[in-house]
């Protein structure tokens, strides 16, 4: 699991537990600033080494952000991921 702010840091490495990986969510402290862009790219970027099926979850607020992909563009993000087999899903709360 990683969050995405100013930087990306990870806070949870691996587990199974659905309620574990919630308690480390709930547990982090959100930010003002959010790179949404360098927290796809980070999270694209760890999972290229594993083995087996993978995919990138990402959760978001459903907010606009306007400064989200200054770093990373969106392009930048699917060409990576498409180059990887790595699929991504967007789970919006908004």
């Amino acid at each position: 699991v990683v969050r995405s702010g100013k930087d990306s840091v990870k806070i949870y490495d691996y587990g199974y537990s659905m309620r574990d990986i919630f308690a480390k969510i709930r547990k982090s402290s959100p930010e003002n600033e959010i790179n949404l862009g360098k927290g796809i790219y980070f999270g694209l970027s760890d999972l290229i080494e594993e083995m087996g099926p993978r995919c990138l979850i990402l959760l978001v607020s459903g907010e606009s952000l306007p400064n989200s992909f200054n770093q990373f563009g969106i392009r930048k993000n699917v060409q990576f991921a498409k180059a990887h087999s790595i699929p991504i899903f967007v789970l919006s709360l908004g």
